[in-house]
């Protein structure tokens, strides 16, 4: 079953909240440097992070409760 995403506006631009089941795709520099080459995960539980006003990720802002799949990983042969 899906899960759910919003979108909940602060000062500095928006805070990110996913629950349930989702995918989530962030670019190279999106993470910071605990993922410096993006990722593509299948996410279960509980995520946020935050977005600059051009709605671009803040790094270093992801957090994420529950489990993780790391499609890239799962789809390498």
């Amino acid at each position: 079953m899906p899960g759910s995403v919003t979108l909940i506006p602060n000062g500095d631009g928006y805070t990110f909240v996913g629950t349930g089941t989702n995918i989530f795709a962030f670019f190279p520099g999106d993470l910071g440097s605990s993922h410096p080459d993006g990722a593509l995960w299948l996410l279960s539980g509980h995520t946020t992070y935050q977005l600059d006003q051009n709605f671009f990720p803040v790094p270093g802002t992801f957090s994420h409760s529950g489990s993780m799949t790391d499609l890239c990983a799962a789809l390498t042969p």
